[in-house]
């Protein structure tokens, strides 16, 4: 027997009861009041279908709500939270080519080409080119003049007594040191450098064969630009041409099938043919972006001209 039918058995045992009650009412004499059992009665009945009624659909309700909030309950799901992506690490900006040369000097103040793509038999010249490209007119750069000093340094310690600045068997070497180390004396800023840089003007003069030149050794015409250059730098430095040796240089290149006769040719005075002579170190420079010799040291040099 379900629940419902239970409540039902008492619901109408008591609506049995409250007939009995009725019927002994109605069987007492009449008085001068009227006869209210009906009305009792009527009241009676009402209030026990509302409570049945109410309890009813009290059950349905909490009947509707389990079926509702239990399954909820019981397929809940976790509490979000907001997933947390990582976001990748942008790469370090690649350092500009000042910057990279600063930290790719070696201890001993030179640019190994060997640890960067080229070879170390052009050391003396790649560390001039990286010299060249971090010492620049006006006032400098502390950590620039200070990097250039040093490699300077370096350079005079692999001074022979020659005054040759590295060995070898071309001029590349010594012609591309000589006009770094005259590029930083011009500025003003590096004094002491006065006899590593009369020792490696010395060593061209007395290298300088009777028609201006230097000889197959020198690298050819590239080698002789660089040295004459470095003569008309030391010239307007102070270094008197007394023995013509910037003349005869000069000379030489003009008698040259190739862009330093051009140039020269159109150069109607010493100072103008040395500016010439300077347009064509860079124009070098320019037009070889990329050195096997020199690898990325050389690279960087050019890129931060």
């Amino acid at each position: 027997m379900t629940m419902n039918m239970r409540n039902a058995e008492r619901d109408a045992e008591r609506d049995a009861g409250d007939e009995a009650v009725a019927a002994l009412l109605r069987a007492v004499p009449e008085r001068k009041f009227p006869d209210v059992s009906a009305s009792v009665v009527s009241a009676i009945l009402r209030r026990r279908r509302a409570r049945r009624f109410g309890f009813v659909a009290a059950a349905a309700a909490a009947a509707v709500a389990a079926m509702v909030v239990v399954p909820s309950l019981r397929h809940e799901s976790p509490p979000e939270h907001p997933v947390v992506v990582a976001e990748a690490e942008a790469p370090a900006p690649d350092p500009g080519p000042d910057a990279w040369l600063l930290k790719a000097q070696e201890a001993d103040g030179t640019w190994d080409p060997a640890r960067w793509g080229g070879s170390r038999e052009y050391l003396p010249a790649v560390t001039g080119f990286a010299m060249m490209a971090l010492v620049r007119d006006g006032d400098g750069d502390g950590a620039a003049d200070g990097a250039a000093a040093r490699a300077a340094q370096a350079l005079r310690a692999m001074q022979g007594r020659d005054g040759r600045l590295g060995g070898g068997r071309t001029l590349h070497n010594h012609a591309i040191a000589a006009g770094a180390l005259l590029r930083l004396y011009e500025t003003g800023r590096f004094p002491e450098l006065f006899s590593v840089v009369d020792g490696a003007v010395n060593y061209i003069r007395d290298s300088q064969d009777a028609d201006g030149g230097w000889g197959e050794t020198a690298g050819g015409a590239a080698a002789g630009v660089w040295l004459v250059d470095a003569l008309g730098r030391a010239d307007a430095l102070g270094w008197r041409d007394k023995g013509g040796h910037l003349r005869r240089g000069l000379r030489a290149l003009e008698r040259a099938a190739d862009d330093p006769a051009e140039a020269l040719a159109t150069a109607p005075t010493l100072a103008a043919k040395r500016e010439a002579v300077a347009d064509l170190c860079r124009k070098w420079i320019e037009e070889n972006p990329v050195s096997r010799a020199g690898g990325r040291v050389y690279e960087a040099s050019v890129a931060a001209r």
